[in-house]
């Protein structure tokens, strides 16, 4: 770590943190077995599934899919197979997969876990990659794999047939075989029934001719022969293979756009079909003549192979109805099917023999499965007004293309409000112990108490005879055998739940005021007088002292709520309404800053911890979170510390850990989520819901208009499973989401998304999007591009615009643009500057390689109390497309082919137009472009990044980075730091240096980090998910500058963030980083270094100055003695250490969360697990 210890420099940016969001949801590869089971032969359906670098393991449940594993792996997988070993009760499942670095694993479920095989490299210098992508077939009976990775090369791989390891060793049995086809493969399958093993190829020629050609594989000779059947010319459209097996008549089944033809090496027979691009298929049952095939269109069809006397008799194909676009199709069981899909949502489908009446299908539709991908672009918005931004993403293609809000936190459907000012409290009731449904909703003010109830479909304020109305409520709950209990300043009244009358009064000692209380529905009672505490319990319709202690301090606040070790064996933990007594209660208490815990009934004192800083506990909580008995306690300051308890033999407390919620009280609620899961509200200025994830502590914030003053959980048979709200001045009623961290809408657009952004003066998304593509009478593909307006509460259309024919939409941008109409004034005027919608165009004429015209279109929305109104009121026409639009100050950027041109806006008596002021040549194609103050970043095809500045009406490059990157998109971190995207699925990082006095040195953008994605970024953009900033106009909010976030979208689905990091935790995480890749043991022995490295097809490096935020986080699922190695390893390593001022400032951020270091005998500071653990969760609090 010497590079960070050289200039010690905390404040500038050192290095990038990249972090998921929103996994991948893009399913590229699937397989059916039986994996997880003990035997392969047992009565269990698995469905293996491929997303991006995480593999999937789902078992089918008569309510669906239900998810076993979840296997991050280091390495896009770009092939999946399954296949059985050994026979009967032996029998075992194995799963083979490859990814794009050309690394191949197999994996076995072994006690309860994914254990790796073999694994190898695919590695050869014998070619290049194949253009389809990896292809890997396996044949149980001959226990082969075949991949074909490199053009004109196939890699044969023997199979151990006991354990199912590949030997890929250069000792072993693997071989490469040379095809006849120097290149062109597009599919490969076995032939079944053949005394050798032999394959069929499908590949097309140099004149595009395509042909089924097969070969046998001699393993003792390690070569390829001439296969048993002639090469067969067939159809110029053909792209798949699908072998037919042992049951059916043995021979290949070839896929064309036209027709399906069936090969046997004797007997041809083609059906013709509607001119249509199949991209999936499947083997439906045991019988092996029935085969499932999915289009590009979303049209899924079946192909039935009918022999009489084992003799081909015909083929047939018919339609069964419409899905998703697939992009794999597995059949699990009962005619229930998977479908995956890449480019819009993936279902799960049962076929039915019956066709629907209506709709003519024979599917039906189980669940669907969200998928985000391919994310084309996306905007950030503040839909609600409340200062909260979401991610808005053009998602899909084609007939799947939709709009996604991505929202950070939990939200509040309202169901009731109403104005009521000046809660200080709130509490439920049920009208008896056993009912279901709350009935009445306590309400406590500063001089009474007032009471609403539920009755039929009506809430209404009503009285409740037994209980003290004129004097504020401090507590209130059911008690056992149908009793209310309200305890008030000088009282504890029990009420009969029925005819609601005063059973019995507890006035505390000498007449002393009551200033906390808390309690049970078993009859526990907790009250505090003072400095005195007082332990009561309702039995026999009596409240009853049982024990009195007096404190040193006065107590602050109070909780007895029982843990699950509470319980009795008859009790549900599930319930709140435990039948067993709370053993423990926690007590805050005002000057001395500190928690007791004191045991029941006794009331002695079991532990007590101190608190740290000046701020008193305001509200505690004792629970349990996923079998994790946890003491929650609120701070006046609005932190909230965190312990966990063990009780037994002794209550200890452990793992403190302080964040910080908001900045006003904490008080805590206990509730349950819609799964039955126990949550805790903090309500506060920053609402927040604590709950336990993965036995991890978690916090999602909750999106309210407002403080949160007060909260309790109210399930009334009028507003179920909600949460009651008060803030200042209203009280809310209403559910609450499911408890995740992200919250995705989805409207359907039924065509393809390209571009969108969101105007929010005028409340509008300004988005083009492409139609669903068909063939014409010439077989070609005809599509088009529109313009929609969308109002941004309703996503109904306000207006659209048809592009013209041969014109694509490039880029839509929000401008702000000052009229510059000649006058000689110096002054900013605002009522000069208008806000307006570009769309950037290319009219791309089918005989032009590059388009020659293209043009921008500024349009104005103009948004008034009953209507909303959309004027083109200017078009520009180019010299080529408009492939990049941003704003540069007052005016409009554009890229223009190999061009960026800058234009200024003039309106000259309501006649709009756009003048070229200057403009940049140098560019291959301009495809990018940001803008910060006069600084423009330019991301080209080709070319990398350059930067330009605007001076005096002129554009000046400044600095370019001269290694050649295929751009996918840019960002500007900061004056001197650049983001970019590539191809190859790279991140990097561009330092300028800015400060050279060599003209040299100035002009050069050095690399300053790369970092290895794995998959293809669409789209940059500054900002924080749920952060306020000035969202929907393209530019970054304050927060979003300062914290240097950008938030990324890919193809795959997956919404990531980027932090930038200073030195000392660039050099903390790269140590924590280092010594994860070198505890853990990853996945089919696939290594993170090798994942994370840049690779292009040039070159491969060592990741550097980019730290892996999934890896990092990933720490806090390890068990404890693997945690407890991967410090020890840090502390070994000292890499972190940067020396004395460094660690100081280390040591003093993470004490304020309550962790610290410890020293060895060489007084050499080492971290704590407390530690590590405060400082990845305070980076996770950055993005969530």
């Amino acid at each position: 770590m010497a590079e960070f210890a050289a200039n010690y420099a905390p404040d500038e940016a050192h290095g990038s943190y990249v972090v998921t969001l929103h996994k991948s949801t893009n399913i590229t590869h699937s397989t059916t077995c039986c994996f997880t089971a003990s035997s392969a032969n047992e009565d269990k359906t698995n469905l293996v599934l491929a997303k991006a670098n995480v593999l999937e393991i789902h078992t089918l449940t008569p309510d669906g899919l239900t998810l076993e594993h979840e296997l991050p792996c280091n390495g896009r997988i770009s092939s999946l197979n399954s296949f059985v070993i050994g026979t009967g009760e032996a029998a075992r499942t194995v799963l083979t997969i490859t990814t794009d670095r050309y690394k191949t694993a197999s994996l076995i479920y072994e006690n309860g876990e994914v254990v790796t095989l073999s694994s190898g490299d695919l590695r050869d210098q014998v070619g290049a990659e194949v253009e389809k992508g990896h292809l890997a077939i396996v044949d149980e009976t001959y226990n082969l794999c075949v991949m074909c990775v490199y053009a004109g090369y196939l890699k044969v791989i023997p199979i151990d047939a006991k354990t199912g390891a590949m030997d890929m060793s250069s000792e072993g049995p693997s071989f490469n075989a040379t095809l006849d086809e120097p290149d062109g493969v597009l599919d490969i399958q076995f032939l079944h029934g053949l005394p050798q093993p032999a394959i069929a190829v499908l590949y097309v020629d140099n004149r595009q001719r395509h042909f089924l050609k097969t070969y046998t594989i001699v393993v003792n000779k390690q070569e390829l022969q001439p296969g048993p059947w002639n090469t067969y010319q067939v159809e110029a459209g053909a792209s798949m293979l699908i072998s037919t097996p042992l049951q059916a008549q043995k021979g290949i089944l070839v896929v064309g756009q036209k027709t399906i033809t069936f090969h046997n090496g004797t007997t041809t027979k083609a059906i013709p079909m509607q001119p249509t691009m199949m991209q999936a298929w499947a083997n439906v049952g045991d019988e092996g003549n029935r085969f499932l095939l999915g289009d590009h269109l979303g049209n899924m069809y079946v192909v039935v192979i009918s022999t009489q006397n084992n003799v081909l008799h015909s083929l047939h194909i018919e339609s069964l109805g419409e899905t998703s676009t697939p992009s794999t199709i597995s059949y699990l069981d009962n005619g229930v099917v998977f479908l995956g899909s890449s480019y819009g949502d993936s279902q799960l489908i049962k076929l039915t023999e019956e066709r629907d009446q209506a709709t003519g299908s024979h599917l039906n539709l189980l669940q669907e499965y969200p998928n985000l991908g391919p994310i084309v672009d996306f905007t950030l918005a503040d839909l609600d007004r409340r200062g909260q931004s979401q991610i808005v993403t053009c998602s899909g293609s084609k007939k799947d293309g939709s709009i996604r809000v991505v929202r950070n936190g939990i939200g509040i459907n309202e169901q009731a409000s109403v104005e009521l000012p000046g809660i200080k409290g709130m509490w439920r009731l049920r009208s008896s112990t056993s009912s279901s449904y709350d009935r009445f909703l306590v309400q406590s003010f500063i001089s009474e108490t007032r009471i609403l109830e539920i009755n039929a479909d009506e809430m209404e304020e009503t009285e409740i005879a037994g209980f003290s109305s004129s004097s504020p409520t401090l507590f209130a709950s059911n008690v056992q055998d149908d009793m209310f209990v309200q305890v008030t300043e000088t009282c504890v009244n029990l009420v009969s739940a029925a005819d609601r009358k005063l059973l019995h009064n507890y006035n505390p000692p000498s007449g002393s005021k009551i200033t906390v209380a808390g309690g049970s529905e078993n009859g526990q009672l907790l009250i505090a007088a003072g400095k005195v505490l007082i332990y009561l319990n309702v039995s026999n319709s009596k409240v009853n002292e049982t024990t009195t202690t007096t404190l040193q301090q006065e107590v602050s606040c109070i909780n007895l709520s029982p843990f699950d070790s509470d319980l009795t064996a008859d009790s549900d933990a599930m319930s709140d309404s435990q039948s067993a007594d709370s053993s423990l209660c926690a007590v805050g208490l005002w000057n001395d800053n500190s928690v007791m815990l004191l045991n029941l009934p006794d009331l002695t004192e079991a532990t007590q911890v101190k608190l740290g800083g000046d701020t008193q506990a305001r509200s505690v909580m004792l629970t349990t979170l996923e079998e994790k008995d946890m003491l929650l306690v609120g701070l006046g300051d609005g932190q909230l510390i965190t312990h966990e308890l063990i009780i037994k033999p002794t209550p200890t407390l452990g793992n403190r850990k302080k964040v910080s919620l908001g900045t006003q009280p904490i008080g805590l609620s206990l509730f349950r989520s819609s799964d039955g899961k126990r949550c805790v509200f903090a309500a506060s200025d920053r609402p927040t819901v604590i709950y336990s994830s993965s036995k991890k502590v978690s916090y999602a914030n909750v999106n309210f208009p407002g403080e949160v003053n007060h909260a309790c959980p109210f399930n009334c048979e009028l507003f179920q499973d909600c949460l009651s709200l008060a803030s200042e001045t209203t009280l809310t009623i209403g559910t609450i989401d499911d408890i995740k961290k992200l919250h995705v809408q989805t409207w359907k657009l039924g065509e393809g998304p390209r571009y969108i952004v969101h105007n929010a003066e005028a409340r509008v998304f300004g988005m083009t999007v492409e139609s669903n593509e068909t063939f014409n009478a010439e077989d070609e593909v005809d599509q088009s591009h529109t313009v929609v307006f969308l109002d941004d509460t309703t996503f109904e259309e306000i207006k659209r615009f048809k592009l013209e024919p041969f014109e694509v939409s490039l880029k839509v941008c929000n401008c702000a643009l000052k009229n510059e109409d000649g006058d000689d004034s110096d002054g900013e005027d605002d009522a000069d500057i208008g806000n307006y919608i570009a769309v950037g165009t290319a009219i791309a004429h089918p005989d032009e390689d590059e388009a020659s015209e293209g043009r921008i279109l500024l349009f104005k929305v103009t948004r008034t109390e009953n209507s909303t109104t959309v004027d083109l009121v200017t078009e520009k026409p180019t010299r080529g497309g408009v492939y990049s639009i941003s704003n540069l100050g007052n005016k409009l950027l554009a890229g223009i082919n190999s061009k960026v041109s800058l234009y200024k806006f003039r309106n000259v008596d309501g006649v709009c137009e756009l003048v070229n002021e200057c403009g940049h040549h140098g560019h291959i194609l301009a495809l990018y472009t940001k803008c910060k103050g006069n600084l423009i970043v330019v991301g080209d095809l080709m070319r990398s990044i350059c930067v330009l500045e605007y001076n005096e009406g002129a554009l000046k490059e400044v600095a370019r980075d001269y290694n050649a990157n295929w751009m996918t998109d840019v960002e500007i971190i900061d004056d001197n730091m650049y983001l970019g995207s590539e191809i190859s699925s790279n991140l990097f990082t561009l330092k300028r240096n800015s400060k050279a006095t060599a003209d040299e040195e100035k002009s050069r953008l050095e690399v300053f980090g790369e970092f290895h994605l794995g998959q293809t970024v669409n789209k940059f953009e500054k900002g924080r998910l749920g952060g306020s900033g000035e969202v929907g106009t393209g530019k970054a909010g304050k927060g979003a500058e300062e914290g240097l976030d950008v938030l990324f979208g890919t193809i795959d689905g997956m919404l990531g963030c980027i932090h930038s990091l200073n030195e000392i935790d660039m050099a903390f995480f790269s140590s924590l980083q280092s010594a994860l890749s070198k505890v853990s043991t990853p996945l089919g022995n696939l290594r993170w270094e090798d994942f994370r490295s840049w690779c292009s097809e040039r070159s491969e490096r060592k990741t550097t100055r980019f730290i892996d935020g999934d890896l990092v986080e990933s720490f806090l699922d390890l068990p404890k003695e693997m945690q407890l190695s991967v410090i020890e390893e840090m502390n070994t390593d000292g890499g972190w250490d940067l020396g004395k001022e460094a660690t100081a400032k280390l040591v003093e951020e993470c004490a304020a969360s309550g962790a610290g270091v410890e020293t060895d005998d060489n007084k050499r500071t080492l971290l704590t697990m407390e530690l590590v653990m405060s400082k990845i969760e305070g980076m996770m609090r950055r993005h969530q």
